[in-house]
């Protein structure tokens, strides 16, 4: 059920937003109690206020069903998750560096350039080729032409010659690795779902104002 938001909890259209969905489908525990903690009643309604547009914008609307704002706890009864200020989102951090990619899987690639840190603020290459290393059965299994592509771009962002801290992969790139390769990673990792950081959304479309890479790029301007 909770997999619908994700997108919306990227786009940051509220800080609550994210708070109040994780908390009212996976409610935090009291401690030393087996009472659960859910959103208080203006936290959900900060989020409503900040979000229901972009809802909207995506095609869906405000789930009043599940997240009946009405239903929550107000603050002033306590034990009830507080909103947290919406505060501005910092700048994009600009790239640390570029140079040439070093990592094997992405040694026939057209794109050759890389930057660090990447989306997820990983620079430390060791860590990042341990985390490329667990898809190499997913590799060797050939599911899609451009899976190598993809974790490249995910992984090691392909280097700008603009300002931008770096490019993704587009997410039509995404979208087809992912229908090709799903079940194939399923079979081999034990039933695992598709990865978090593979999930699509995350990634900007080819038709959007946001750059991102494709195969057939041999250079990113």
């Amino acid at each position: 059920a909770i997999e619908r938001y994700w997108p919306f909890m990227d786009s940051d259209c509220h800080k609550n937003f994210r708070l109040t969905v994780c908390g009212t489908f996976l409610p935090k525990c009291s401690t030393g109690s087996t009472a659960t903690v859910l959103p208080c009643r203006e936290t959900c309604f900060s989020a409503k206020r900040g979000c229901s547009q972009k809802l909207k914008q995506g095609g869906t609307k405000w789930p009043n069903r599940q997240l009946k704002c009405n239903r929550f706890r107000r603050k002033r009864q306590g034990s009830c998750l507080k909103a947290v200020p919406n505060h501005m989102a910092p700048a994009p951090l600009r790239y640390a560096y570029c140079e040439q990619n070093t990592f094997s899987a992405c040694a026939n690639l057209s794109l050759q350039i890389r930057t660090l840190p990447n989306m997820f603020l990983q620079s430390d290459e060791r860590i990042i080729q341990l985390e490329m290393n667990q898809y190499e059965a997913l590799l060797q299994s050939r599911c899609h032409d451009n899976l190598a592509f993809l974790l490249c771009g995910v992984f090691a962002p392909f280097c700008p010659n603009d300002q931008q801290p770096f490019v993704l992969p587009c997410r039509e790139t995404c979208e087809e690795v992912e229908m090709a390769c799903a079940e194939e990673f399923q079979r081999l990792y034990r039933g695992l779902p598709w990865p978090a950081k593979l999930q699509c959304h995350r990634y900007p479309s080819g038709s959007s104002q946001q750059a991102c890479a494709t195969p057939n790029d041999a250079a990113i301007a």
